[in-house]
């Protein structure tokens, strides 16, 4: 019976390798450029287009040659074209679960990257075994050899041994240096992981594992190997698809396409078709928007960032990451992270009312005032606001009544409710505790506070942001399509609370700037301390869009010319207006809920009586017009201010105990 197996087992074998063809020479190893699409299918541009220039063997280095063999099959010109312990291996990894790579030869590889798909499955395993015998037999090494070195990956959209010199060393194949070679070599184990700055030190240790291979082989001497230095990689280059706007499209796409689960391979070389959320017209909106409003003599290094999200589901329709991807990579929109100022706000206001205070609650607002612990507070230029409403509290941005306010709901319901409204956690945790939270002291990213906002204007519902719409492969099967993340972040009666405050800012408050022309708009403005980030983040029932300024460098915005400071409702907010009334043009009028009055009425601080004059009994009173009681809204002939910096909210990053000696100034992180 066991000798009957093997017979049949032998067969099977046979008619594996015999019915196993290999392809054409010219169908070996065809990729395809993945496609990127606005959300109404017009193309934003093409990866791995060009990434790919097959050089024949005798244009590579010998050493080249060599510190590849080293790295991945040292006798490949003396065994035959599979491994049978690694085949084993495999075979056995995949059938009890395990790891089924390793051990493969090089002509093993070839077949894999170029006839077969990346499963993990034992058949796969001996197809692969079947086109390396035949491929063995039937070709020169030096064939398959120069096959793979036009085939594999090497990382950062690299394919091929030329393509990966240029990526990593700015020059073609045939100048590399020996240690330009072995590094290079290195990567093709784990190209994704090594090329990876912060993994450079393992990238090193595997180089010299090549190094070590190459002396064994006699390709190196031990005497070169003492002057040989691991090579440096030179800074990524992004071509001309990724110039002007389109690049930091492409790159926060290919970023959420790795998040999502696609490899480098998938996204450079499968040809997959992936349709975005941004909305091309949106997207020169607001181009136009900030560099309209930026002063050509202004600092190169004065950055804004802008983002627009669509309230209920998270797409975000727009961003301007800077003015040049190719000159300036770093995205304005999606990682600069400048500390919130006063538009941190809302969130303290939101969890006041999700804890019962309603928006009529008095807080005191008299500057300065100093806090538990020695810190002191003041409003901007010291006014002197004293017992004060919640809603003008938020309209004048009040900082003494706001901390005030804080203090009353609690630091760490503030921080629960700025968590469910999508600011991260990492970002709230090193000021947990301390009061100057309540004036923003926290850094944040323009896309979560765009994300932010929405939520009061979807009714409390926060949606995850997302650029990635649907993926769908070369045949337009689709590979995957992309959910909204929500989930409840408050009440819809506190949404619309909040909501009616931040209408009063931009009707009245410091944000006048922003109020667009036909319709409501909400929003918040914040300048931090020193002017080092000026903020304006507003929306309407569609659309909400969030603008920050800030200086790369975390200095100063006074002194641009044309501007002795930069406030949140000066320039952001006019940003912002320009953008908003190009992007809701010809779309419908929405209303904001009304205002639901949820809590109930809190006196925290007294308003001071007036005392009522007696009138002369000889007197005769003139008749008077009764004029309208205090409201929110502006009232006739108001002189409108200009917008109030933000004060120091006054609190030390090192110690909660004793405040500083030198000032009164909070020392800030880098808005880098």
């Amino acid at each position: 019976m066991f000798g009957l197996g093997l017979l049949a087992g032998g067969a099977l074998v046979g008619v594996g390798y015999a019915v196993t063809p290999i392809p054409a020479a010219h169908d070996v190893a065809v990729s395809e450029a993945t496609m990127v699409y606005y959300g109404n299918g017009k193309p934003i541009g093409k990866l791995a287009e060009e990434n790919r220039v097959a050089v024949p063997l005798n244009k590579v280095p010998k050493h080249v040659q060599m510190a590849v063999l080293a790295a991945e099959n040292r006798d490949f010109y003396t065994e035959p074209g599979v491994s049978p312990r690694g085949l084993a291996r495999a075979i056995w990894g995949v059938a009890t679960g395990g790891y089924a790579g390793g051990g493969s030869t090089i002509t093993q590889q070839y077949s894999k990257v170029a006839f077969l798909s990346p499963e993990q499955t034992i058949s796969r395993k001996l197809k692969e075994m079947f086109i390396a015998i035949k491929l063995d037999r039937q070709r020169s090494k030096d064939w398959i050899l120069e096959q793979y070195l036009n085939t594999i990956y090497f990382g950062r959209g690299a394919y091929g041994i030329q393509a990966a010199a240029d990526a990593y060393f700015h020059k073609p194949v045939g100048k590399l240096t020996p240690s330009q070679g072995a590094m290079l070599a290195s990567l093709i184990q784990l190209p994704e992981y090594y090329s990876l700055p912060e993994n450079r030190g393992e990238l090193v240790q595997r180089w010299r594992y090549v190094i070590d291979g190459m002396v064994k082989m006699g390709q190196v001497s031990p005497e070169q190997v003492a002057r040989m230095r691991p090579a440096e990689f030179r800074k990524e280059r992004a071509d001309n698809a990724f110039a002007g706007q389109r690049g930091y499209l492409m790159r926060r796409t290919i970023t959420e396409l790795q998040q999502l689960g696609f490899s480098e391979d998938m996204i450079y070389r499968r040809g997959l078709r992936v349709h975005t959320t941004f909305d091309p017209r949106l997207q020169m909106y607001a181009r136009q928007a900030v560099e309209e409003a930026r002063p050509e003599d202004w600092p190169a290094k004065v950055q804004t960032g802008l983002v627009a999200v669509e309230p209920r589901t998270g797409e975000v329709l727009a961003e301007y990451g800077g003015r040049n991807y190719l000159k300036h990579q770093y995205d304005n929109a999606f990682m600069a992270a400048p500390q919130a100022g006063s538009a941190f706000k809302p969130y303290v206001l939101a969890a006041a009312l999700e804890d019962g205070i309603g928006l009529d609650s008095m807080v005191d607002g008299s500057s300065p005032q100093t806090f538990k612990g020695g810190y002191r507070v003041s409003n901007d230029g010291n006014v002197n606001y004293g017992p004060i409403t919640l809603t003008r509290a938020t309209q004048k941005s009040v900082n003494t009544a706001y901390v005030n306010l804080a203090m009353k709901v609690g630091l760490s319901k503030v921080m629960e409710t700025a968590e469910e409204a999508g600011i991260p956690a990492e970002t709230l945790e090193p000021h947990a505790g301390r009061a100057g939270m309540a004036l923003g002291i926290a850094s944040v990213r323009p896309v979560e506070q765009a994300a932010g906002f929405a939520t009061f204007a979807s009714g409390g519902m926060y949606a995850e942001p997302h650029v990635v719409r649907r993926v769908e492969d070369s045949d337009g099967n689709l590979q995957k399509q992309v959910t909204p993340q929500t989930h409840r972040a408050f009440s819809a009666d506190v949404a619309a609370d909040t909501t009616y405050a931040m209408q009063q800012v931009v009707r009245g408050g410091t944000a006048t700037a922003a109020r667009l022309s036909d319709r409501p708009a909400a929003g918040k403005t914040g300048t931090t301390d020193k002017n080092k980030a000026a903020w304006f983040v507003g929306f309407t029932p569609q659309i909400s869009t969030a603008v920050a300024m800030f200086h790369q460098d975390g200095k100063s915005l006074i002194g641009l010319p044309g501007y002795s400071e930069i406030y949140g409702g000066t320039v952001p907010a006019s940003i912002w207006n320009a953008f908003m009334e190009r992007a809701m043009a010809n779309k419908p009028v929405e209303q904001f809920p009304q205002r639901a009055d949820v809590g109930i009425t809190q006196l925290y601080a007294t308003p001071t009586p007036t005392a009522t004059p007696t009138p002369s009994v000889t007197a005769t009173p003139k008749p008077t017009i009764p004029g309208p009681e205090w409201s929110e809204e502006p009232w006739p002939g108001y002189s409108e201010e200009p917008e109030e910096p933000e004060e120091d909210p006054g609190f030390p990053f090192g110690t909660d105990d004793e405040p500083t000696e030198e000032s009164n100034t909070v020392p800030r992180r880098s808005d880098e």
